[in-house]
C-alpha cells in the first residue's frame, strides 16, 4: 500500500521513524486538533517535521496535510503500538480509546507493532476495541482471521 500510519514511539515501543527514509509510500501520523477535541491523521515526509504535540509525543505541526479519510479508511497500512496483543488480534492500548476511535470505520489492515514478549494468553475485548489484522515482532508476522467483539 502506498499509504501508512505510523507512530512516534514514547522510548519503550519499536521505533518506527526510519520508515520515513522509504520515498515511495506516504506517511501519516496522529495528530491532536485541539478545535475538534479529537486526533486526525497528518502527513509528514521527514523525522525533523514532528514538534511535540498533545502529551509530548511528536505529532506533525498544524500546518500538515490532513489525511482524506476515505485514504485511511481503505487505501492505507495503519501500524499501531500497543502494550499487550493476543493470539485473537485483541489489542491492548493505554486506556483511552485513541487509536479504536481514530480507527472506526477502517476496513484496510490494522497491524499492532510489538516486541514478542507483549503477547499474552487472552486479553479482554469491549465491544468498541478494533481488532487487529496482524501484529509484527522481531520475531515475524502472525496474521489474524478477524473477529469483532460478539462474534467468538
Amino acid at each position: 500500500m502506498r499509504h501508512v500510519t505510523l507512530y512516534a514511539s514514547d522510548g519503550v515501543e519499536p521505533d518506527l521513524l526510519p520508515l520515513l527514509a522509504d520515498r515511495s509510500k506516504c506517511f501519516w501520523f496522529p495528530r491532536y486538533d485541539g478545535a475538534e477535541r479529537k486526533y486526525h491523521f497528518a502527513r509528514v515526509s521527514a523525522p525533523d517535521e514532528l514538534i511535540p504535540g498533545k502529551y509530548g509525543l511528536p505529532e506533525p505541526p498544524p500546518t500538515a496535510e490532513r489525511a482524506a479519510d476515505t485514504v485511511m479508511q481503505l487505501e492505507t497500512l495503519h501500524l499501531v503500538p500497543g502494550v499487550a496483543y493476543d493470539s485473537r488480534g485483541t489489542r491492548l492500548g493505554r486506556g483511552g480509546g485513541f487509536y479504536d476511535r481514530l480507527l472506526a470505520g477502517v476496513k484496510s489492515p490494522v497491524c499492532g507493532v510489538f516486541f514478542a514478549c507483549q503477547k499474552a494468553a487472552d486479553l479482554p475485548r469491549e465491544p468498541h476495541d478494533r481488532s487487529l489484522d496482524m501484529a509484527v515482532t522481531e520475531n515475524g508476522i502472525e496474521d489474524f482471521i478477524r473477529q469483532e467483539p460478539g462474534e467468538e
